[in-house]
């Protein structure tokens, strides 16, 4: 069976595609940085790597131009939460294929496998949706991750500590001045904020993201209250499903 590299460094992405590519059937690779996508691309003999373009160490876009000078010609995917036309040109001038957006869903890595790989595995029809304005969405959270109820519960707990601790760093990364730190952030909280079904919370991270980005200071100062309130209110709702699965 076909062999996937996975280049990500973010742990609910990581366990989604591990569940997606073991269920059609696919080996899979996990590189947690555009260094290791270099090493055990060729090590590992994969015949796809979904690259996802904000990584530490090496981003993206080096990471699979230096895969192609070292003769790479299997698919590269890019693996980003923007699809401005300027980023998806430096996608394709980097040398990948294609380009998969975040929140990462299950139904379009199957796309993206089937568009690149040859398998006899039936594409999903099945269409998922996130209402735009919701806090919580534990069904959409569990449809994401098959169902494995385990498992969402378990990342759902650690999204939790893990975001609560990330937005508490933030001012001081503002105070800094190291906004290209705490965009970083907001860009990871974002696409993971969306696949554990946080639609408002992603929202709020997203404008974060490109207030940092901007250096727009006044849009820092009022999008900082709106994201505190967003992760509190899904917080709430979170652990009060936790607790009802309990």
């Amino acid at each position: 069976m076909p062999t996937i590299l996975v280049a990500e460094d973010q742990l609910v992405f990581q366990e989604l595609y591990s569940l997606i590519l073991k269920k059609m059937g696919h080996e899979m690779i996990l590189a947690e940085d555009g260094g290791e996508a270099l090493e055990k691309t060729f090590s590992g003999q994969a015949d796809l790597v979904f690259m996802d373009i904000q990584m530490p160490v090496m981003n993206g876009y080096e990471a699979a131009e230096k895969l192609r000078k070292k003769g790479f010609k299997n698919p590269i995917i890019a693996v980003t939460a923007s699809d401005a036309p300027d980023e998806l040109e430096l996608c394709r001038k980097a040398g990948m294929d294609d380009v998969l957006i975040k929140p990462v869903k299950k139904s379009d890595v199957e796309k993206m496998l089937l568009k690149w790989i040859a398998t006899g595995t039936s594409e999903s029809e099945k269409e998922e949706s996130l209402k735009q304005n919701e806090v919580f969405n534990s069904a959409y959270m569990l449809d994401t991750f098959m169902n494995n109820e385990t498992l969402a519960l378990s990342l759902l707990a650690r999204f939790i500590e893990r975001t609560q601790d990330q937005i508490a760093s933030l001012p001081g990364l503002e105070k800094a001045e190291n906004r290209e730190g705490a965009r970083q952030i907001a860009h990871m909280l974002k696409g993971a904020a969306y696949t554990m079904g946080g639609a408002e919370l992603g929202k709020a991270a997203a404008r974060m993201e490109l207030a940092y980005k901007d250096s727009d200071k006044n849009e820092i100062e009022a999008g900082f209250p709106p994201l505190k309130t967003a992760f509190e209110l899904f917080k709430k709702e979170a652990e009060e499903y936790i607790s009802s699965m309990s």
